[in-house]
């Protein structure tokens, strides 16, 4: 289990880095583009497209660094002090609903 673990940790280390030189990438092209938009009247043709999919890529690795932290909003009507089993089985009931919910959208036509 903790060589499982250590796997994982290396993975979110690695999609966290990509996810900052995506980032890093991204603001380098769009700010190029702009300087030489407006200050040589030119521009890059591709610059565009390129940020596009950066962000693209940019959102589904955050969206993933973000469910493995538990980063995302989350509305909480019970208060968070419970402890034992009761928690854990609230833990497990909202994980299940999310899984059926996703499970729900990705069946719809």
């Amino acid at each position: 289990m903790k060589t499982y673990k250590k796997i994982l940790d290396n993975i979110f280390i690695w999609a966290l880095r990509l996810a900052m030189v995506l980032l890093i990438t991204m603001v380098i092209i769009v700010f190029t583009n702009v300087v030489l938009r407006y200050g040589f009247s030119s521009g890059i043709r591709w610059s565009e497209e390129v940020a596009l999919i950066i962000v693209i890529w940019f959102t589904f690795i955050a969206m993933a660094l973000g469910v493995k932290e538990n980063l995302h909003i989350n509305i909480t009507v019970l208060p968070k002090n419970y402890q034992g089993y009761l928690m854990m089985f609230l833990i497990f009931l909202s994980m299940y609903w999310k899984f059926l919910l996703g499970l729900s959208y990705s069946t719809m036509e």
